[in-house]
């Protein structure tokens, strides 16, 4: 196995390095699989707003009667307190990359 690794790396010209860094639209994907960034960032949106409604609804219905068990109800508050925070984090994160891209000189 005395193969030269020199004249492997000699044999990639530099169209090739390039066509594998930018594909021209003929090989760039025709489908996306998976949801689309919009669609998780509103769809964990929607969830937070569920979770928080779900949460007061628990906390009223424990006012109004004791069937409820103050455990169930400090778990959904605690449960949709960290989503929020999560949320908010994950904005920040957002916000904070795009002010990063906008800042960058061209």
């Amino acid at each position: 196995m005395s193969t030269n690794p020199l004249a492997a790396i000699g044999a990639v010209t530099a169209t090739d390095a390039t066509d594998a860094l930018m594909p021209s639209p003929a090989q760039a994907p025709s489908s996306v699989h998976g949801p689309s960034f919009v669609q998780m960032i509103s769809d964990g949106v929607d969830r937070v707003g569920h979770q928080s409604a779900e949460a007061d609804s628990l906390v009223k219905s424990f006012i109004v009667n004791d069937s409820v068990p103050p455990h169930r109800v400090i778990y959904a508050l605690e449960q949709a307190q960290l989503s929020l925070q999560l949320m908010l984090q994950v904005r920040n994160r957002v916000v904070e990359g795009y002010q990063e891209i906008m800042r960058m000189q061209l």
